[in-house]
């Protein structure tokens, strides 16, 4: 429906500042995404602004903190980037070191079509720059039936519930590091997650602390990212002074009126 309002009403769309996260994590747990290096060569080998622009055009996910938080920086995703040549040396170097030895790769991706196009583009990435061709594809666990708990890469998303970028690292990293889910566990990061959560917000070292967690964080490869996607309102022309925050709240109530029209 939001795709077909925007082609005859796309001056009507206000998007939310809302930091969401659309990601495929690794089930690091289970191999071959156990090994560092094999997540890198993944992640390496994938051009993901063209990918994304072949599924949908939006703000590809380049950091977990979104330009809407506090702390936000911009390019802090250690030696994230479209490298083929870096991709093929991280796989070389892994205890995996060639297609063959990874087994087969199993992928789930949700529902919507245009990520099941982004993983799609993924495999076909992966097959012309590591010569990787095992990669089965499906939409929900359910589908791969007893095969389920082999699952290595998923389709999973993460919002900010409250603008806070230190709650927002520090969630996803306890989420993750859950047995039951990824599996990530870095006893360097816990420890300066704990420093970060001790430090007041107002404190002159707290952005260079969140920002060196969430660098930490990223710098495990433990998913591959798709886009902040977007959440908008879409309004009529005639509905004047609307606006909303990051925690979805309509600010500008008191002030919203309906124009004459």
């Amino acid at each position: 429906m939001r795709e077909q309002l925007r082609k005859t009403e796309g001056d009507t769309f206000i998007r939310m500042p809302y930091a969401v996260n659309v990601y495929f994590p690794f089930w690091i747990k289970l191999p071959p995404m156990d090994d560092l290096n094999v997540r890198k060569a993944l992640t390496h080998a994938v051009d993901w602004n063209a990918a994304y622009e072949g599924a949908r055009n939006d703000r590809v996910m380049t950091s977990h903190l979104t330009p809407e938080l506090a702390c936000y920086k911009k390019d802090i995703w250690p030696e994230f980037g479209f490298n083929v040549a870096k991709a093929k040396q991280e796989l070389a170097a892994s205890k995996y070191p060639t297609p063959d030895k990874l087994g087969k790769i199993r992928l789930i991706t949700g529902s919507t079509p245009n990520y099941q196009r982004m993983a799609e583009i993924m495999a076909e990435q992966w097959k012309a720059n590591l010569g990787i061709t095992d990669v089965e594809i499906k939409v929900n666990l359910d589908a791969w039936g007893q095969d389920k708990d082999k699952v290595q890469v998923h389709r999973s998303s993460w919002g900010a519930n409250i603008p806070d970028p230190a709650d927002m690292i520090n969630n996803l990293y306890v989420y993750w590091s859950d047995p039951t889910q990824g599996g990530l566990k870095d006893t360097d990061l816990e420890k300066m997650l704990k420093d970060m959560n001790a430090t007041k917000r107002d404190d002159s070292q707290f952005c260079a602390k969140v920002q060196a967690a969430e660098a930490k964080l990223l710098g495990t490869y433990y998913l591959m990212p798709i886009v902040w996607e977007p959440f908008e309102y879409n309004v009529k022309p005639w509905v004047k002074n609307f606006s909303t925050n990051v925690d979805q709240n309509w600010v500008s109530l008191v002030d919203m009126y309906i124009a004459k029209h």
